[in-house]
């Protein structure tokens, strides 16, 4: 299973430098086995702001279930301030599905 975070900014944050975001990104998912994935940039239809800046990603290659249940109870009860989190999961190579917009 490959676990997808899309890092989505509040229309109130301007953090566009990818270092900063990488080093807070890897400290926030430190409990995780997280791989930087660099920015992208998503169809405004996807996102909930509709900005045009680029979202920040992080991958979990070899995900599974109890790894994805812990992230998403992570993600409830620590929430990363000034970001919308997505979450987005493959699982055997299907279509990639959203599990949680927070």
């Amino acid at each position: 299973m490959r676990i997808r975070l899309v890092f989505e900014p509040h229309p109130d944050v301007d953090i566009n430098n990818n270092q900063t975001f990488r080093h807070y990104g890897e400290n926030y998912l430190s409990d995780f086995p997280v791989e930087w994935g660099g920015f992208i940039v998503l169809d405004s239809y996807e996102t909930l702001y509709e900005r045009k800046e680029p979202l920040y990603q992080f991958l979990i290659h070899e995900g599974n279930e109890n790894i994805l249940g812990d992230l998403l109870k992570y993600l409830q009860t620590n929430p990363m301030h000034g970001y919308h989190t997505h979450v987005l999961v493959n699982k055997n190579n299907q279509k990639e599905v959203v599990v949680s917009i927070r």
